[in-house]
């Protein structure tokens, strides 16, 4: 499916959502991680990929066009004693196709601090989008109207989590919870 503007002529637009006549999409996801030392590890992925899309049975006026890209999301986590570890999330998402034009690519920083209070109790404040990235741009290209939309959410926010686990405590299990980030990308 992909949504797609037609001109039905006097100024008139109508926007729509359609099948789409075909598509295709392939790509490969990498990873690595590793220690650099005894306290700071790292994560690393990068998806580099291509789609191409065939709107043509939609009577749009654009043909088969393709899109090259790359994903990618880095941590990189610091033990700074045994209770208390700080990461850095990075993520970013490419370009992406649409029927009549494109969707740009984001980029999101997030940190986080995560205190092991006790075996069942850990508290975790994380801060979303520090650099305010989190935006991107979408390009609409048909016969007839060019348009750029500037996308810039609202969207950079601190949050703060109390995990309490029932039961017996273990303390590699409060030491490996991971850090959630609530990223729209």
């Amino acid at each position: 499916f992909g949504q797609t503007l037609r001109d039905l002529g006097g100024g008139v637009f109508l926007s729509t959502i359609g099948n789409l006549g075909s598509s295709q999409a392939f790509g490969v996801d990498l990873s690595a991680s590793g220690k650099l030392s005894s306290a700071l590890s790292y994560n690393l992925g990068l998806s580099p990929y291509r789609n191409t899309l065939d709107p043509g049975n939609l009577g749009v006026g654009v043909g088969r066009h393709s899109l090259s890209g790359v994903s990618g999301r880095a941590n990189l986590n610091w033990q700074v004693r045994s209770d208390d570890m700080v990461q850095l999330n990075a993520i970013e998402s490419g370009r992406r196709i649409a029927a009549q034009g494109s969707i740009g690519s984001v980029f999101t920083l997030n940190m986080g601090w995560r205190h092991k209070v006790n075996d069942r109790v850990t508290a975790t404040v994380t801060a979303q989008d520090l650099l305010s990235g989190n935006r991107f741009q979408r390009r609409l290209d048909t016969p007839t109207v060019v348009d750029r939309l500037d996308v810039k959410p609202a969207s950079r926010s601190v949050f703060f989590r109390l995990d309490y686990r029932f039961g017996g405590g273990n303390a590699k299990a409060a030491r490996d919870l991971g850090f959630e980030y609530e990223n729209p990308n």
